[in-house]
């Protein structure tokens, strides 16, 4: 018997599935990254019955640089997933970061050798972190690092 919270639920995944595929698919930053599940069906049933959805969780990739699959995927609150986030986020130092620009490897690449999300690794290759280092770069041998 289908009950008013079973269809929460279910929209709850369908929505959450919907986000992901997106990201996966027209996001650039992401273009790296594979949904693993084969359709919307089976991340469904998949996540059925194991999510608290009421409390409105993310998904998240338990390895930053990995796929979503369901071994590599988690649930936490939005505070957990802030976080999280934010200790990746500060994991790297400048002389690190500017690693990271030297050695001009993909973002997934980048992201598994650094121990960081694939996020951060396409914002410190974009430029949209750690600006100043690729300003430097710049300075240093004059051929305008990534365009910046």
């Amino acid at each position: 018997m289908i009950t008013r919270d079973s269809e929460g639920e279910v929209r709850f995944l369908k929505n959450r599935y919907r986000s992901m595929r997106n990201r996966v698919e027209f996001s650039r930053s992401y273009r790296d990254v594979e949904n693993e599940y084969e359709s919307e069906e089976e991340f469904v049933g998949h996540w059925t019955g194991r999510v608290d959805w009421q409390n409105n969780p993310h998904l998240d990739r338990i390895d930053s640089a990995g796929n979503y699959s369901k071994s590599n995927n988690q649930w936490l609150s939005p505070e957990e997933h802030r976080l999280k986030s934010a200790k990746e986020a500060a994991k790297l130092t400048d002389k690190q970061a500017l690693e990271v620009i030297k050695a001009g490897k993909p973002c997934r690449v980048a992201a598994r050798e650094n121990e960081i999300s694939h996020m951060t690794a396409h914002k410190i290759l974009t430029g949209q972190s750690y600006r100043w280092l690729l300003r430097e770069e710049e300075n240093e041998n004059g051929n305008g690092r990534l365009g910046i």
